[in-house]
């Protein structure tokens, strides 16, 4: 089935269409105006499909900043403890839900962070209503098989050259966006986009020679930085210049080790006349055109990766939908196996019926040694009840004498923190709620059954945390995610930490508060 990657931009639509046997080869492609709305969009995603037929299989990629892109640090800690730690440092710092997005987590690997080993993460995510109104505009169309859904800075990845003395950005000025993708070690590792785009260009276009729209849009195509609108265009051009250096002197602050070394420049804003050497004149890195060197067109080198490199890039479908495409994946393959299978049952039915008479004879015998079994202990049963009473009888007795929740809060201590902590004090308070205000003498209220004030109960935690500086942190973020996980306290926050020395050995003093969840016997 042929692939039909599509590329939706800020102000067109581009796709290619591959076709995968032999050495693969580009099968047709095609570009469509685009004014950002859906009704839009619907409308030239069914020009599309009925040019192409719906057969054939779907990649998108989108420029928007309704994908959310951000980075962050984690502790080095075991792969199956990572998941959970990637989801509780991202809700720290994104501002919607987790449940409420589609995310991708990117390890970008290990950094130095204050003298700390640390892995870095690239989070990726959009909201689901977002992702679910794009993919139900295509299904809409007649297009069902969705295979990947992606933002389009990852399309780069396969056709940047790894530089060995730094790292590679790709400045992709498409119509009203500027994408800055800087990517080391064949990763990803940050992105940014500005506004100033091509558009930029066109609007001081008709404001500073009067011009129409589609005059000014000719104009900068045709003739772009010449000697008249150098000087109107200089604007846009120092603004963009600007902020795309900006960026990378951040990232050289970030890793000092791996600066940017080279630049590549695409988009549609790099068709422009002359400015490329404008944009040289703002960056002291070396700068030159985007050149994969694939035989296809600037424009149309997004959807093109997106056809022929889907499988290695970040996808933001659904897991219904990416279950659809590995169901079609196995049904293939389940094709080819069910001859093999066929002939794999007759040899086992033969074997099977071999064992089976051996095996009836030891059922039998199994059965009648259950039943005696049962028999026994079923007279066993009254002494049974009398010795669970007669053992449980005191420990009840005790609980009944104290706090319920602060009994089961110290036997959870005792039974699950980790052994490189030590408590030193677990304070556990209890505070009435505040009771309501009395009824006024106009408006007495009408007599009632008094009701017991609501319980607070309050826990601070102070202990000491030993070991290697560079494991103590992931080790008391992982004690926080075990209390939050127990049901025992909740809001569990660190109110403080402090590395020092304790008894000749490195250790962290933390102090942490919670709310005991109330339990009843």
């Amino acid at each position: 089935m042929d692939i039909l990657g599509i590329d939706i931009g800020t102000v067109s639509v581009k796709y290619v269409r591959y076709r995968k046997k032999g050495k693969g080869v580009v099968v047709s492609r095609g570009e469509y105006p685009y004014k950002e709305g859906w009704e839009d969009l619907e409308g030239i995603l069914s020009s599309i499909k009925n040019r192409e037929g719906a057969n054939v299989e779907i990649a998108i990629g989108i420029t928007s900043q309704e994908i959310l892109k951000k980075t962050f640090t984690v502790p080095v800690i075991p792969k199956e403890e990572l998941r959970e730690v990637l989801d509780w440092s991202a809700s720290k710092i994104i501002s919607i839900p987790l449940d409420d997005m589609r995310h991708e987590y990117v390890m970008l690997g290990e950094i130095d962070e204050r003298g700390v080993r640390k892995d870095e993460v690239l989070f990726v995510g959009a909201h689901k209503e977002y992702v679910n109104r794009i993919i139900s505009l295509f299904e809409d169309v007649g297009f069902k098989n969705i295979v990947l859904l992606t933002d389009i800075g990852f399309v780069y990845l396969p056709v940047v050259e790894e530089a060995i003395d730094g790292s590679v950005a790709i400045v992709d000025i498409g119509g009203r966006q500027t994408g800055i993708y800087i990517f080391d070690g064949k990763k990803l590792h940050l992105v940014r986009e500005i506004m100033t785009a091509s558009e930029s260009f066109t609007d001081v276009l008709i404001s500073g020679f009067g011009l129409t729209y589609s005059e000014a849009e000719s104009y900068t195509k045709e003739k772009g930085f010449d000697e008249t609108s150098s000087d109107i265009l200089a604007v846009p051009m120092e603004r963009l210049g600007g902020e795309v250096q900006r960026t990378f002197n951040v990232y050289a602050q970030k890793y000092p080790s791996r600066p940017v070394t080279k630049v590549y420049l695409t988009g549609r804003g790099a068709l422009i006349p002359n400015l490329l050497e404008k944009l040289k004149a703002f960056l002291a890195e070396e700068l030159q055109h985007l050149d994969p060197q694939i035989g296809i067109e600037d424009q149309f080198l997004p959807a093109y990766m997106l056809a022929v490199q889907k499988d290695i890039l970040v996808n933001l479908l659904p897991e219904q939908v990416k279950a659809r495409e590995r169901e079609a994946v196995y049904t293939k393959y389940a094709r080819i196996g069910g001859l093999v299978l066929i002939s794999v049952l007759v040899m086992l039915t033969l074997n099977t019926l071999t064992g089976y008479n051996r095996l009836r004879s030891s059922v039998e015998s199994e059965r009648t040694a259950v039943q005696q079994k049962r028999e026994q202990l079923d007279r066993l049963a009254p002494i049974r009840s009398s010795l669970v009473y007669n053992e449980l009888g005191p420990i009840v007795a005790e609980i009944e004498r104290r706090d319920s929740s602060f009994v089961i809060l110290l036997k959870y201590l005792a039974s699950r923190i980790p052994k490189e902590v030590y408590m030193k004090e677990v304070d556990f308070s209890r505070q009435d709620a505040a009771p309501a205000a009395p009824a006024t003498p106009a408006a007495p209220a009408a007599p009632a059954a008094a009701k017991a004030p609501e319980i607070v109960n309050n826990v601070q935690l102070k202990g000491l945390i030993f070991g290697d500086p560079e494991t103590m942190e992931a080790t008391l973020l992982r004690l926080m995610i075990d209390l939050e996980k127990s049901n025992v306290v909740n809001n569990v926050t660190v109110i403080s930490k402090d590395v020092k020395e304790s008894k000749g050995r490195p250790a962290m003093e933390f102090q942490i508060t919670a709310k005991s969840v109330p339990y009843e016997i």
